[in-house]
């Protein structure tokens, strides 16, 4: 999966595979943050 040009994460692709990996993707101010199902922030990166 790639969010702009920066892979998050390798896998193969299937949903189950990744699904309790991603629960959501927001934009929080000016940060553009991945969460997993614990609501843990994954991923993050500034979109300024």
């Amino acid at each position: 999966m790639y969010i702009f040009s920066q892979e998050i994460l390798k896998t193969i692709p299937d949903e189950v595979v990744y699904a309790h990996r991603f629960k959501d993707i927001k934009l929080d101010g000016q940060n553009l943050t991945v969460y997993d199902k614990f609501d843990k922030t994954v991923w993050e990166m500034s979109v300024v």
